[in-house]
């Protein structure tokens, strides 16, 4: 009989050994030692030392493979073992959701047969005859259809649910263990693609976007959801979403709610189509049909500027504010930039100190997207705004120079889930124009101060590509690089400076960002 591989004989000894040498990636992993495997096989007799041999080649042959996958895991898949308390009990746990997975589905199989959803039970299919046996026996009645299909209902979405953590835990189980019969099991899985539901893509789209106000989104879904049934999403057509659409404007809201669920519906889709999920969105093609209404009736839904009265409040107030609180001196200043700019609220609140700035003799608001945390709608938005000189006399330079050594000029700010800085201020300038200046009409927001910025705009006549270039919007025929050379900052700062906020002759003026057609 030959020796197998590493089954050798040592001098001066009558036994067989076990030797083999420790692979350089290995021993790393070890910490550099040992260098060589090395055991007495406790015999002299071939066969039996074969017997040991190969108990420990399978021993080092594992930790081998174990070592080399977890040499391949992402610092997160890591992380994820550690979290649950390490290989086995991360494993443990999927297996648990895997075993309660197959129990609730049980579970709604048995309700199904119990309350004969599909007919008196035969004794053609045993599991049914199998339940209503032990219905009788247990002398319980069975639920009536109403109970029972809700009942099913949540066990089939506690079952969806878990499948769906578990299909996100198969490729790690997989690199731990890839011979496991658990690991055969959760490959014959269906994908998370095959067994979505829009209910599930809300819960990835809500780990990916971070939004501000989920509720915005999964009230509409939960809607759509109890008028279809929990569906899997490549059974949804665009019947389903014309008849959603047709429900809510049915339902009795106002159509600017009901127009908003539906557009976060579609959003959803939207997600589904960029993930993955599914090709196309059955929602694409079907549009909300707005009522025709009067124009009077639109007015008065309108956001709306501000009047001279409600802005001398406003800025007085600012004036009023305590020098000494960094918070309401933010909030001060934010206002007044705004309204002298035109800016979009979260372009002001991610400037630096970097970014007021002279742009051929002109001080200007740079506008970029350089740093991480600034993000800009749109490569028109990229651009340098002017200061206007009424800023400048109230000290807006003074206050950036003080604020050098922040992060940001407005230096109270933290981004909020979705990495948003304006959140907190847009809060901070709610509060300050409806309890302390006294602008309680709810039409007025911190947006009308871009809406007024445009107004003034047209009052002196400024031409359409010189109010693009200020506002950030984007023009026919602009490229990207108009409006940074030296020529146009100075003729951009020509016509700011005529701007007026404060000009009788400006009328208050109503918009919407989606507006609806009338009569």
């Amino acid at each position: 009989m030959k020796a197998p591989s590493y089954v050798v004989k040592v001098p001066g000894s009558g036994n067989w050994h076990y030797k083999r040498d420790v692979p350089p990636d290995i021993r790393a992993a070890l910490g550099g030692k040992p260098a060589r495997w090395r055991h007495s096989l406790g015999t002299s007799v071939l066969r039996e030392a074969s017997i040991e041999a190969a108990r420990l080649t399978h021993k080092y042959n594992e930790l081998i493979r174990v070592i080399r996958a977890k040499a391949q895991l992402s610092p997160e898949e890591q992380a994820q073992i550690e979290e649950a308390g390490g290989e086995g009990a991360f494993v443990e746990q999927v297996s648990e959701r895997l075993r309660a997975a197959e129990g609730a589905e049980s579970g709604a199989r048995y309700i199904h047969s119990i309350a004969e959803l599909d007919g008196p039970v035969t004794g053609s299919d045993p599991f049914a005859v199998a339940a209503r046996e032990l219905l009788a026996s247990t002398r319980s009645a069975a639920p009536s259809p109403s109970e029972a299909r809700a009942k099913i209902a949540g066990l089939q979405a506690e079952a969806e649910s878990l499948r769906e953590e578990i299909a996100q835990d198969a490729p790690l189980v997989a690199k731990l263990q890839p011979a496991s019969g658990l690991t055969t099991k959760l490959g014959d899985l269906p994908s998370t693609t095959q067994t979505a539901t829009l209910g599930s893509v809300l819960a990835a789209w809500e780990k990916v976007k971070k939004p501000r106000n989920f509720n915005q989104y999964s009230v509409p879904i939960r809607e759509f959801e109890s008028l279809h049934g929990r569906k899997l999403l490549t059974q949804l057509k665009k019947e389903h979403v014309r008849q959603f659409r047709d429900h809510l404007a049915a339902k009795g809201l106002k159509e600017s709610t009901a127009s908003k669920h539906f557009r976060c519906l579609k959003s959803i889709f939207s997600f589904a189509v960029e993930d993955g999920y599914i090709d196309a969105s059955p929602a694409a093609a079907v549009r909300w049909i707005w009522k025709k209404r009067k124009f009077s009736e639109l007015k008065e839904e309108s956001r709306r500027t501000l009047t001279v009265d409600e802005l001398n409040r406003l800025l007085g107030v600012c004036d009023t504010l305590p020098k000494n609180n960094h918070a309401k001196q933010d909030a001060a200043w934010f206002i007044r930039l705004a309204l002298w700019t035109g800016g979009r609220p979260e372009e002001l609140c991610q400037l630096t100190h970097a970014d007021i700035a002279k742009v051929s003799g002109v001080m200007c608001v740079r506008i970029r997207d350089l740093l991480k945390y600034q993000k800009i709608k749109n490569q028109s938005s990229m651009r340098d705004v002017p200061i206007h000189k009424a800023l400048i006399d109230m000290g807006f330079i003074q206050f950036v120079e003080a604020r050098k050594n922040q992060r940001l000029i407005f230096s109270t700010l933290k981004a909020d889930g979705r990495e948003r800085l304006y959140s907190r201020m847009q809060r901070r300038c709610s509060r300050l124009m409806r309890n302390q200046a006294k602008i309680t009409d709810p039409r007025v927001v911190v947006y009308s101060f871009r809406h007024m910025f445009k107004d003034c705009l047209r009052r002196i006549d400024a031409p359409q590509y010189i109010a693009d270039r200020l506002m950030g919007h984007t023009s026919p025929g602009r490229r990207v690089a108009d409006g940074y050379g030296g020529a146009q900052v100075e003729n951009l700062n020509k016509w700011l400076q005529q701007i007026d906020l404060f000009d009788k002759g400006r009328t208050v003026s109503g918009f919407k960002d989606e507006e609806a057609p009338a009569e």
